[in-house]
C-alpha cells in the first residue's frame, strides 16, 4: 500500500490566474505528497500548463498562495534548484549531439559535467548520447528533455504533457520511465489529458477541470469510487430501447450506447442478485441476452462522471 508523508511537496489554496476576463485557473487547492507519480489530469484548457508554470514561477498568480517543496511560490529561487521540468516541446541545437546539448545546459546551469552520463543512462540513450539531436525521434527527444531536467538532482519533476505525439511503444516507454524514475525516491508531477496512460502509472491524482479541482486521491480511491458498470447485449437491436426500460423499471440507471446498453453498478448493492433480476426480467419479455459482462471502471469513465457532477 502506497505510504505517503505527512509533508506534501506541493500545495496550493484559493490558487488563481486570470487573463482579462478570463480565468484559467480559478480557485485551485490541490496538494501532491512526496515519492509519488501525481497525475495532472484535465482536457485541453482545463488549467493544467498554467498551473505548473504558476508552480515553476513563470507566470504569476492573480490571487491565491503556494508552496513548492515547502517553499513560498512568491519566492521561487528558494526552491527552482531543486525542481526539474519539461514544459512542453524540448528546445536544444539541433545539429549537436545529445551528450553536447547536456553540456551546454551543465555549463549554464553550473552542473557537473558527471550528471551527463548517469541521467542518459537514467533515461535509455546511454548508447545514442554522441548522436546528432536532429536524427532522434521524437520520443527520444522527449527522454533527453527529462534527461535535461534531471541533471541537476531534483526533489521534484515537472513534466507537462510528455507523451503528447508519441506513437504507442513511445508512450510504453515513457510509461516505464517515469515509474523507473519515481522509483528513485523523486517526486513526479505529470499533466495528460491521455487518461488511460496516468491510470497506469500514477499513485495519486488531482483533476480539474475549467481550472478547478473536481477530485484528489490517490489512483485506487477514485476507481473504487462506484466506476464499475454492467454491459448488456442483445440478440436483436430492436430490443435495446425495451432491455433499457426493463433495467430502468430495476431501479437503476441505464443507456443505449451503439448495439449494447451500459448501466452504472455505483448505487447497485448486490450485483449477483441485480444480475439475475435483469436476466429474468428479460427472459419474460422473450429478450434474448448474448452479452452480460461486469467491466471495471477507468479513469475517463470517472473524470466525466466527476465533470458532468461539477
Amino acid at each position: 500500500m502506497l505510504e505517503l508523508m505527512t509533508e506534501p511537496v506541493v500545495v496550493t489554496h484559493s490558487l488563481t490566474k486570470r487573463y482579462g476576463q478570463r480565468t484559467a485557473v480559478d480557485g485551485l487547492d490541490m496538494h501532491v505528497p512526496a515519492g509519488v507519480v501525481a497525475g495532472f489530469i484535465g482536457a485541453n484548457g482545463a488549467g493544467k500548463t498554467t498551473t505548473l508554470r504558476m508552480l515553476l514561477g513563470l507566470v504569476r498568480p492573480s490571487a491565491g498562495t503556494a508552496t513548492v517543496l515547502g517553499h513560498d511560490l512568491g519566492d521561487p529561487s528558494s526552491y527552482l534548484r531543486k525542481v526539474g521540468a519539461l514544459i512542453e516541446s524540448p528546445a536544444f541545437y539541433p545539429g549537436l549531439s545529445g551528450e553536447r546539448n547536456l553540456k551546454v545546459q551543465t555549463s549554464l546551469g553550473g552542473i557537473p559535467e558527471r550528471r551527463i552520463p548517469e541521467v542518459l543512462e537514467v533515461v535509455g540513450l546511454a548508447d545514442r548520447g554522441g548522436d546528432a539531436y536532429k536524427s532522434y525521434s521524437l520520443g527520444m527527444k522527449q527522454r533527453l528533455g527529462i534527461a535535461s531536467a534531471l541533471l541537476g538532482e531534483p526533489e521534484l519533476l515537472v513534466l507537462d504533457e510528455p507523451t503528447n505525439g508519441l506513437d504507442p511503444t513511445g508512450i510504453r516507454d515513457m510509461r516505464e520511465l517515469l515509474r523507473q524514475v519515481a522509483d528513485t525516491g523523486l517526486t513526479v508531477l505529470v499533466s495528460s489529458h491521455q487518461l488511460v496512460e496516468l491510470e497506469q502509472v500514477c499513485d495519486w491524482l488531482v483533476m480539474v477541470d475549467a481550472g478547478r479541482q473536481v477530485f484528489q486521491g490517490t489512483t485506487s480511491q477514485l476507481l473504487a469510487a462506484g466506476s464499475d458498470r454492467l454491459v448488456l447485449a442483445t440478440e436483436h437491436s430492436r430490443d435495446l430501447d425495451r432491455l433499457v426500460a426493463i433495467v430502468q423499471a430495476l431501479g437503476a440507471l441505464a443507456s443505449r450506447q451503439g448495439r449494447k446498453v451500459h448501466v452504472p453498478l455505483g448505487g447497485v448493492d448486490d450485483v449477483t442478485t441485480f444480475l439475475a433480476g435483469v436476466n429474468r426480467a428479460a427472459m419474460g419479455e422473450a429478450i434474448v441476452l448474448v452479452e452480460i459482462a461486469v467491466t471495471a471502471g477507468t479513469l475517463e469513465d470517472r473524470y466525466a462522471s466527476l465533470v458532468g457532477a461539477a
